[in-house]
């Protein structure tokens, strides 16, 4: 049997998409989930604690809306939007078009080919080409 979903998750996954777009951020902190999930409980009256805020971000991202790593302690924080961008990320690592010279992220680069970890400095210094 299925359930219909909650108005408070279809009104967290529309806050978010309007924000990432408002401020062309291609992804969100969890921290500002929250702040969104405060508003969201205000203006309507219903409660929504972290849990149901997860499992709403595990429903959308299932349903390919966004990407969210709940199961990756060093990514929990973050939830995507955009995949192109992060596509786009992935693409300049593999390449390694950094900012400044490899070397001095050599050890984020080697975590990253050898684990799939990404250091937030190594994303920092990533020349990212236009995306819009």
């Amino acid at each position: 049997k299925e359930e219909p979903i909650p108005l408070t998750w279809i009104l967290l996954e529309i806050e978010i998409r309007m924000l990432c777009r408002r401020e062309r951020m291609p992804y969100i902190l969890f921290s500002d989930v929250m702040v969104i999930a405060d508003k969201i409980m205000s203006e309507t009256n219903k409660k929504m604690d972290e849990r149901e805020i997860k499992t709403a971000l595990k429903f959308y991202h299932t349903c390919g809306i966004l990407l969210y790593f709940h199961e990756v302690k060093s990514m929990r924080e973050y939830i995507i939007f955009d995949v192109n961008w992060l596509f786009k990320v992935l693409a300049e690592l593999m390449q390694c078009k950094l900012r400044t010279k490899p070397i001095v992220y050599k050890k984020d680069v080697a975590q990253f080919r050898s684990a799939g970890m990404l250091s937030k400095r190594l994303i920092d210094e990533i020349e990212l080409p236009d995306l819009k």
